[in-house]
């Protein structure tokens, strides 16, 4: 009997033993599977805050360059991060941008030069430096469409052909300072009289010329003459000067006359010289019969050749 107990209990010890043998190795297992585990959320966890501080501020940097692309600003800057190569990325682009700016700047600048330029040229081009008029380059063209335009819209223009007289002997005597403040006062003075369409132009040294579209009848173009002489007829004050002006005006019709621009500014020179043979300060509107007239024929070809330009005077010429 105690043999027996004596064996079981033996075999009990052994048991045990081994049990607690299994169940250290079995936790030993599980620690080493739960650090296991640990371990690697850890580095989960690293690896995505790891990528979420790079991503983060490349994805903004993306972010910055489309709306810089979008809206065209680059005064548009990135956020320079605490990470030393983003960071140093974020340093270069802003440089970069800082580079576009200024070049922007400079076209920028550039443009409006080259536009400030342009305006200038175009001005000299088309305007009379002296009195702001258009000038005779302008004229030129302004007469042809007018014509054009009066072919097509069966339509009457007038051409109103002004010298001044005596403007030589002011101009002589009193200085060109003088002469060219005289002739701005003239000026302003015709264009006074004339309505916002009218074009008038300074073709010569003391010569102007208004062209007047879609009127009536010449019954128009000798009333507007009539005004011009009428505002010349007051004295011009310069200085302690009052300078007295008149003024020859001669007046031609398109297509009463003619359809042809060069034989309309012709026929107003000399329907002017008529007005000067006449006794000056007064005005004459061109009739067939002045062609005849050899004095006026020989002046008004002289006169004309003068103001035509070498291209179009050797085309006519040939």
């Amino acid at each position: 009997m105690n043999a027996s107990l004596e064996w079981i209990i033996k075999q009990s010890s052994g048991t045990r033993f081994e049990l607690m043998n299994l169940l250290a190795g079995g936790t030993v297992v599980f620690l080493s599977g739960l650090l296991l585990l640990c371990g690697l959320v850890t580095i989960q966890l690293v690896l995505s805050r790891l990528r979420k501080s790079l991503a983060d501020p490349i994805r903004g940097l993306s972010r910055m360059c489309r709306e810089i692309t979008r809206v065209g600003d680059f005064s548009i800057r990135a956020t320079v991060g605490s990470s030393p190569d983003i960071g140093s990325l974020a340093e270069a682009i802003n440089e970069m941008l800082d580079r576009f700016q200024r070049r922007e700047a400079e076209l920028r600048a550039e443009i409006h030069e080259s536009r400030v330029s342009e305006a200038k040229l175009g001005r000299l081009a088309h305007y009379d430096h002296v009195t702001t008029l258009h000038n005779r380059h302008f004229f030129d063209e302004a007469l042809g469409a007018a014509v054009a335009r009066c072919r097509q819209r069966k339509q009457v223009i007038a051409l109103m052909y002004i010298d001044l007289d005596n403007f030589k002997a002011i101009n002589d005597s009193c200085g060109h300072d003088t002469g060219d403040e005289f002739l701005r006062v003239v000026s302003k003075r015709l264009a006074n009289v004339l309505r916002s369409g009218d074009v008038i132009s300074r073709i010569g040294g003391d010569e102007f010329a208004i062209i007047l579209e879609n009127i009536a009848s010449v019954a128009i173009a000798v009333n507007v003459a009539k005004k011009c002489l009428h505002t010349l007829s007051e004295s011009i004050v310069i200085g302690e000067k009052a300078l007295v002006v008149s003024a020859s005006v001669g007046i031609s019709t398109c297509p009463g006359d003619t359809n042809d621009r060069n034989e309309l500014l012709k026929f107003a020179d000399i329907a002017m010289y008529y007005a000067k043979s006449a006794g000056k300060n007064t005005y004459c509107v061109f009739t067939p019969g002045m062609l005849f007239t050899t004095g006026a024929w020989i002046e008004a070809e002289r006169r004309f050749a003068s103001m035509i330009p070498v291209g179009r005077k050797t085309r006519q010429q040939s």
